[in-house]
């Protein structure tokens, strides 16, 4: 969700991606294409570039509104919400 954002910045992109080519290479099966090859392992790319880049508050504002949806979306069609609800009924806090 947040790499297909418009809020990506370009740049945080680029360098990910260049990270997953050069660093991340031994990961790549021989039937992988390059582009399956980055969606698999983009989520790792993440994690070591970001302190570097630093997010944005204006980026993570845009990105909020879009993921939280999503997110919403996601566990209604799952049912999560109700045994969210169910489960915080029984935890200590």
């Amino acid at each position: 969700m947040i790499y297909d954002s418009k809020h990506m910045p370009g740049a945080l992109k680029d360098q990910i991606y260049q990270y997953i080519k050069t660093d991340l290479i031994s990961e790549k099966k021989d039937s992988d294409t390059e582009e399956q090859f980055i969606y698999k392992t983009r989520k790792k790319g993440f994690g070591p570039l970001k302190k570097n880049y630093g997010v944005c508050e204006r980026c993570v504002a845009g990105y909020r509104p879009r993921t939280e949806n999503q997110f919403s979306f996601l566990f209604k069609k799952l049912n999560v919400v109700i045994q969210l609800i169910l489960s915080s009924n029984s935890l200590s806090l």
